[in-house]
C-alpha cells in the first residue's frame, strides 16, 4: 500500500508541475494519419503526438523510444525508474 501513496505523491508532483490531461480532438485524428506515415509512428502514438502538437506542448516526455525519430517536438526519454519506498 505504500508504494501506491508513492505512486499518487510523484504524479501529484507532476500535476503541480504544470502536467495537464487534455481530450483528443477530431482534427487530431485526421493529423495522426499524416504523422503516422511520416514518422512510422503506431496509431495510439501518432495520436498523441497530434494533440501535443495542437496543444502547443514544448516537449513530450514519454518511456517510447520510437518517439526519437520526431523531429516536430523536444522528445524526453525516460527510463522507468521504479519508486523509492522511503
Amino acid at each position: 500500500m505504500r508504494r501506491l501513496y508513492v505512486y499518487r505523491t510523484k504524479l501529484d508532483a507532476l500535476k503541480d508541475m504544470g502536467l495537464r490531461i487534455a481530450p483528443h480532438s477530431r482534427a487530431d485524428f485526421d493529423r495522426a494519419l499524416d504523422l503516422q506515415s511520416e514518422h512510422g509512428l503506431l496509431t495510439t502514438d501518432s495520436v498523441i503526438l497530434a494533440t501535443a502538437l495542437r496543444l502547443g506542448a514544448d516537449h513530450l516526455v514519454t518511456t517510447d523510444r520510437t518517439f526519437g525519430a520526431v523531429s516536430d517536438i523536444d522528445v524526453l526519454v525516460i527510463d522507468d525508474i521504479p519508486a523509492e519506498v522511503p
